[in-house]
């Protein structure tokens, strides 16, 4: 460190202290603020603080160093809630959900009174007599008859018809024996019978011929004489009611159609003694209607060995116990 020997005679250091290197960075540090910042920290240094600027004076100040400092300028303001909008809100929304839900109730409604109509009523689904189909008719049991039945218990819904009660109707015509009645989808009906004519005729101390079914049914039209057996009764209304009537043409039924041709007289005093002459002059004596396929097949054969042996024809099988017959000469 150089010395200097001032007039005096004392020696001076050249260099300056550390009090004035701190002097002169202090003012160097000054020079280079701007005069508003070197006013304030003046003032700082020595005044009490002041009390916080506002909200419009802090952003003009932020403001104004974005500006010298070349930043952008972001205003920043607090959210301030409305709540008369909000409530608006709210309540559109409320009318929204609620038009969504009735849209959706009614529209629910709406397919189910479709789907029920379409099912009970539509006529896509309908059954009428023209749309059935008839196997099985014929001169005695017409299709007329039977279409007459199915537009009576028909004119529904495919899901509504029910099949029995037709099968059940069209089973009380004269000379039906059996009928099936199906459903075809959509709106068909199939309806099979198994129909026969008459089986004999009743001839009424009155001179009236009434054709007759195995049941007893009459027909509304008369049969030929000449293929049909006879049965002469006092009054056709009470013979159709006789128990021993019944029983004698559940036998006629049994037989075959050539039997029944071949049969000039059939009598039933009771209803186990019924009785048929052929026109080979020989008569069977049937009982009652029970287990008349073995009582016609002993009859056959009977007829078939007395034919074999060429002996003289017999005038009367017994059969009423089939079991133990008995052949007259």
């Amino acid at each position: 460190m150089a010395r200097v020997i001032s007039s005096s005679g004392t020696f001076e250091s050249s260099e300056p202290s550390d009090s004035d290197v701190r002097k002169k960075d202090e003012k160097n540090v000054a020079g280079d603020m701007p005069s508003e910042a070197r006013s304030v920290s003046s003032s700082s240094s020595f005044a009490p603080s002041e009390a916080p600027a506002s909200e419009s004076q802090l952003l003009s100040s932020n403001s104004a160093h974005d500006s010298a400092a070349g930043s952008v300028n972001i205003p920043i303001r607090p959210k301030i809630i409305d709540f008369s909008a909000r409530r608006k809100e709210k309540t559109a929304f409320r009318r929204y959900i609620l038009m969504k839900r009735c849209i959706a109730f009614f529209g629910g409604v709406f397919a189910i009174f479709m789907l029920v109509w379409t099912v009970l009523f539509s006529p896509i689904f309908r059954v009428n007599e023209n749309t059935s189909q008839i196997e099985g008719a014929n001169e005695w049991v017409t299709e007329s008859q039977i279409l007459k039945i199915v537009a009576e218990k028909t004119n529904r819904v495919y899901f509504a018809v029910n099949e029995k009660d037709i099968s059940s109707a069209i089973m009380q015509l004269p000379g039906v024996c059996e009928a099936d009645v199906s459903r075809k989808f959509p709106h068909s009906l199939h309806i099979k019978i198994n129909a026969s004519g008459p089986i004999a005729i009743l001839h009424t101390a009155a001179g009236r011929y009434i054709s007759v079914d195995g049941q007893g049914r009459a027909f509304a039209s008369e049969s030929d004489k000449t293929s049909v057996p006879i049965i002469d009764v006092n009054d056709a209304d009470s013979a159709l009611s006789n128990k021993a009537v019944h029983e004698a043409l559940a036998v006629l039924s049994k037989l075959d159609e050539s039997q029944r041709s071949a049969v000039t007289q059939t009598t039933a005093i009771t209803q186990d003694s019924v009785t048929t002459a052929f026109e080979s002059g020989y008569s069977v004596i049937w009982g009652n209607s029970e287990n008349m396929d073995l009582k016609n097949e002993i009859v056959k054969r009977a007829e078939q060995q007395i034919t074999s042996d060429g002996k003289p024809g017999f005038s009367q099988i017994d059969v009423s116990s089939p079991s133990n017959p008995v052949i007259k000469q």
